[in-house]
C-alpha cells in the first residue's frame, strides 16, 4: 500500500490494532486521527516515508500496549508522555533521528517489557530509573553517543534477557550486580 492515510481513519473508533508498517504511506503524518482512536492496544506505523517529524504525542492513547515507530524518519527528544502511558510494555523507536537524553521519567513505565532505542543519536548517560522497571526483558539502546557507566541499578532488572549497548561511547566496567542477573 501507498499514498496517504484518510481522514477518515478517525471514525474506526472501535479499532484496536493498526499496523501499516512496512508500507509507502508518505505525506503530512495523520497525528489527529490516529489519536482519535482512544481503543488501539497496539500501533505499528514502522518503515514509511511520512514528513520527517518530531515524535507525535499520543499521550490520550491510554489502552497502549505497542507502540512501533522504527525507521521513519523521528526527530527532537524523547518526551516524558511516552513513559506514562500506563498499559505500554513494547517500544520501538529504532533506526530514527532522536536526540536528547533519556528521561528519568522512564521510570514511570512500570509495564515496560521491550524497549529498543537502538540508532539514534541519544547523548548523556543511561537513567539509574530504568532499574525501576521490573517487568524490563529486553532493551536495546546500541548505536547512540551514550556515555558514562551502566547503572548498577540494572542488577535489579531481574527478568531482563537481552542488553544491546554496543556501538556507544561507554566506559567503566559492567558492575558485577549486572552479571549476577545471568
Amino acid at each position: 500500500m501507498n499514498g496517504t492515510l484518510p481522514i477518515e481513519l478517525s471514525n474506526c473508533t472501535n479499532l484496536q490494532q493498526f499496523q501499516i508498517g512496512f508500507n509507502g504511506f508518505k505525506g503530512p503524518f495523520p497525528t489527529d486521527e490516529i489519536n482519535s482512536l482512544t481503543g488501539l492496544s497496539l500501533l505499528d506505523l514502522s518503515n514509511n516515508n511520512f514528513d520527517r517529524m518530531p515524535l507525535p504525542n499520543f499521550a490520550n492513547l491510554t489502552s497502549l500496549e505497542s507502540l512501533f515507530m522504527e525507521n521513519m524518519r523521528l526527530a527532537g527528544t524523547l518526551p516524558a508522555w511516552l513513559f506514562q502511558l500506563p498499559k505500554l510494555e513494547s517500544l520501538d523507536l529504532n533506526a530514527n533521528r532522536i536526540t536528547g537524553t533519556i528521561p528519568s521519567s522512564i521510570s514511570n513505565a512500570h509495564s515496560m517489557e521491550t524497549i529498543n532505542l537502538g540508532e539514534n543519536q541519544l547523548k548523556g548517560t543511561i537513567p539509574t530509573e530504568i532499574g525501576m522497571l521490573d517487568e524490563l526483558i529486553w532493551i536495546i539502546l546500541g548505536k547512540n553517543q551514550l556515555t558514562g557507566t551502566l547503572p548498577t541499578t540494572f542488577g535489579q532488572l531481574q527478568k531482563l534477557e537481552y542488553l544491546d549497548l554496543a556501538d556507544n561511547m561507554l566506559d567503566g566496567e559492567i558492575p558485577p550486580e549486572v552479571c549476577e542477573l545471568w
